[in-house]
């Protein structure tokens, strides 16, 4: 019995290895396994059933095993045990890519359609860099999904990246051809959170390419500038006492400066910049107009020019200068200069000291 048990064990595996090694050959040259007609007397009986009857012929060992030499319980032929052999190697391979890829960097490409049986599936390709350098790109996971929308898909993809322990983290690119919420979903055909979402960006965008934008974004550049070499001298370890209250004093004249003698200047520049960018530039003379336009809604009829230069840039360079003021005032600066002439390290000091000296020997 001992024996026949043993002899059964081998005939099951060689049966089974056959099975794997046909299998494992279709999926290299996908290639389909099934044919329309499976049963013997049909003249071409599927990829499958062919490539084993040819196996067949090679080995004489496997013909005693497999189809109508196999028992009829354990033939390892049916599509349910198809199935689960390629599941199993499609995990072993999965889990191999998942160790190659480690802790590195990587990116997504997704993309559905619809299979013959008009159900829809999710395709995930990772992309990342090997240990040599190389750009690899490598078919994941096939998943079916209920529908294509954007949460859907999304819920599909962090399930399986957290299957796998793939942290979003480590993601750094997302690419999708062809997904339908690419061309329906993510512009709010069906979801009102992507609506609001999508709606917001398209805002924003509108936003950036606007004069008022592109006017601040130059302000606040320009004030920077000024401000920096302050911002500086004040964050060194080694603080120079007269030379940051110095700096202090000058940013204060060129931001005065600014507002006094250098709105035309500026005003040119941004103008430029927009014109060199496709950036509409409003009439400097027409009445600005505040609100939604209505007529209760104006004040005094101030120009669009005006606007800009007294609401925004003075307005904007006076809140710095009461800003240095509040925090730096004259008095203050004085003190903070008389002041260091009692650090030892200081030139001053020593002047001092020396003349101090000369009189207590005399």
């Amino acid at each position: 019995m001992e024996r026949k048990r043993k002899e059964d064990v081998k005939r099951n595996s060689l049966r089974l290895k056959a099975t794997i090694e046909c299998l494992m050959w279709l999926a290299l040259q996908q290639c389909a396994f099934r044919g329309h007609d499976e049963s013997k007397s049909s003249r071409n009986r599927g990829n499958f059933i062919e490539l084993l009857k040819f196996s067949v012929i090679l080995n004489e060992n496997v013909n005693s095993v497999v189809l109508e030499n196999a028992p009829g319980n354990s033939k390892y032929t049916s599509p349910s045990v198809q199935k689960e052999i390629l599941s199993i190697i499609s995990n072993r391979v999965r889990s191999k890519i998942r160790e190659e890829i480690g802790n590195a960097k990587y990116c997504i490409l997704v993309d559905e359609s619809r299979n013959d049986s008009k159900k829809e599936q999710m395709v995930i390709v990772l992309r990342c860099v090997d240990m040599y350098g190389c750009v690899q790109e490598m078919f994941f996971d096939i998943q079916r999904v209920d529908d294509t929308r954007a949460l859907t898909l999304k819920k599909g993809i962090t399930k399986i990246l957290n299957y796998y322990g793939l942290e979003n983290e480590n993601m750094r690119g997302q690419g999708y051809d062809g997904a339908s919420n690419m061309r329906g979903q993510w512009n709010g055909a069906s979801d009102p959170n992507v609506t609001a979402k999508v709606g917001e960006a398209q805002s924003i965008s509108e936003e950036m390419r606007s004069f008022r934008f592109v006017f601040v974004l130059h302000l606040m550049y320009k004030i920077m500038r000024i401000t920096e070499i302050l911002c500086q001298s004040l964050q060194k370890k080694t603080l120079d006492i007269v030379n940051a209250m110095s700096s202090v004093s000058t940013t204060k004249s060129l931001l005065r400066e600014l507002r006094e003698e250098g709105w035309e200047d500026f005003i040119t520049t941004v103008v430029k910049f927009c014109g060199k960018h496709d950036v509409h530039t409003p009439n400097m003379e027409a009445l600005y107009m505040e609100g939604t336009g209505r007529s209760c809604q104006q004040r005094d009829n101030i120009t669009v020019g005006h606007h800009y230069r007294v609401d925004i840039f003075n307005t904007t360079i006076d809140c710095q200068l009461l800003e240095l003021d509040r925090r730096f005032p004259e008095d203050t600066i004085e003190l903070l200069i008389l002041s260091s002439c009692l650090d030892p390290r200081s030139y001053s000091m020593w002047i001092v000291f020396v003349i101090l000296l000369r009189n207590s020997t005399l």
